[in-house]
């Protein structure tokens, strides 16, 4: 089996795709973790262009790591090119109809305009379009740690999940309740806490195939590893968390996981991200350093096979 890793230019967002191609012509397996934002800058790509190009038809596992729109934001357009989704794994909204939208203009907005069209997005999509294409759908807190996805000695794991916080339900109530009843602000505070605390609630995935191990980190917050055995934590790729920022990164982390290579998922003007401080600290272990960000890149490109030797190449091929 060749596994094949795509991490794609989406700007500061994430969007992976995970592809197990059969030596023996059987169906390509698509996992595919977080979908991006909706829109992107020039020179950066979308999940639905990278779906078209490739021909995929088919996911075989969908996650979506948490509610922020730079995770989630291309996945109605992506979702549209699809004919089947195997298996889902993502975040639970309260079903309030597909007609009920939270304001994203200056004068009615609770919080910052992509956060509110994230949820207008992930509502449509979870509550009307996913079950037309999945039958097998984890949400929530049944999104467990440990949860797994198997297939032909390939595994994807739920290493820390923060969706069993009872306090994003029942926020988001208060949320649709308030525009249900024409448009009855909220206090501002704690819309604000809600944006900041949504990281909490990022998944942390482990995908092994053979002895070759990736961490998907998604945005959360730094501490999270204290929770769990630190032996399920060491990868031989890290995908370093909320874009390399400090509050989701710090040595502790890398010298737990102790990978090889690290991956930034970052424009590549932003000369701050990764952070400086953990750019240095890779640097002094000797571990490489890739961003997805590029004026002439689509993304990453991460290969394994049966000889478990990594190889990685930039690939600009999506046009």
């Amino acid at each position: 089996m060749v596994v094949n890793i795509y991490f794609l230019n989406v700007g500061n967002g994430d969007a992976i795709c995970i592809n197990l191609k059969k030596k023996d012509k059987r169906e390509d397996a698509w996992i595919v973790v977080d979908c991006g934002p909706n829109l992107t800058n020039k020179n950066e790509v979308t999940l639905s262009s990278f779906i078209d190009i490739m021909g995929i038809k088919k996911l075989t596992l969908l996650v979506i790591t948490h509610l922020h729109e730079d995770h989630l934001g291309g996945i109605i357009d992506a979702a549209n090119l699809i004919d089947e989704i195997e298996e889902f794994w993502g975040p639970s909204i309260p079903n309030v109809g597909k007609d009920v939208m939270l304001p994203t203009g200056s004068i009615c907005e609770y919080f910052t305009k992509k956060t509110a069209e994230g949820l207008n997005t992930y509502n449509y999509f979870l509550n009307y379009l996913l079950p037309k294409l999945c039958k097998k759908r984890v949400v929530g807190k049944d999104v467990r740690n440990n949860l797994t996805w198997s297939r032909d000695g390939s595994t994807l794991t739920v290493i820390h999940s923060g969706f069993g916080l009872s306090w994003i339900e029942g926020f988001l109530r208060k949320i649709y309740q308030a525009e249900l009843n024409e448009h009855k602000l909220l206090d501002m505070e704690a819309i604000s806490e809600f944006n900041k605390r949504l990281n909490e609630t990022s998944l942390v995935l482990k995908f092994q195939s053979g002895c070759r191990s990736i961490l998907l980190t998604g945005d959360a917050p730094n501490g999270w590893w204290n929770l769990h055995n630190m032996s399920d934590i060491g990868s031989d790729i890290l995908k370093l968390s909320h874009h390399g920022n400090l509050d989701g990164n710090n040595q502790e982390l890398i010298d737990i996981v102790n990978p090889q290579l690290a991956i930034c998922s970052a424009r590549d003007f932003q000369s701050n991200l990764p952070h400086p401080e953990i750019k240095s600290y890779l640097s002094e272990k000797s571990i490489s350093l890739l961003k997805t960000g590029g004026t002439k890149q689509h993304g990453i490109k991460i290969t394994w096979t049966r000889n478990n030797v990594i190889n990685w190449e930039y690939f600009n091929n999506l046009t």
